[in-house]
């Protein structure tokens, strides 16, 4: 007679996450949001006819990615990129802005396909 093991959700969660092909998907679907995010800041920047008093820090906002384990991370680096993904209250710091910034959310666009 036949002999079933049953392994614990750890194990088998262990398992599924570091198996090769699923590290090689997670690895593509990184890469993927990554390149939507960029696309989606320089279509951003190169829509918007704004220009900050600072000139010298004008455009530092960028699109990092990292893997850390078994996940890969996607995320805005810059002075203040959650007033980017999410818009802001008016702050001075645009000349020609009559209205404060509306949020562009790059990032979260960028993971849920464009």
């Amino acid at each position: 007679m036949a002999t079933v093991k049953i392994y614990s959700k750890k194990i088998c969660n262990f398992a599924a996450s570091h198996h090769v092909k699923t590290q090689a998907w997670v690895d593509d679907e990184t890469d993927d949001v990554y390149d939507r995010a960029e696309f989606l800041l320089a279509t951003a920047r190169a829509a918007t006819n704004w220009v900050k008093h600072d000139k010298s820090r004008a455009h530092i906002t960028k699109i990092k990615k990292r893997r850390v384990d078994v996940d890969g991370y996607v995320w805005m680096e810059g002075d203040n990129a959650v007033a980017i993904e999410y818009g802001h209250r008016p702050s001075g710091a645009y000349s020609d802005a009559p209205t404060a910034p509306s949020g562009l959310y790059i990032i979260t666009r960028a993971a849920l396909g464009g």
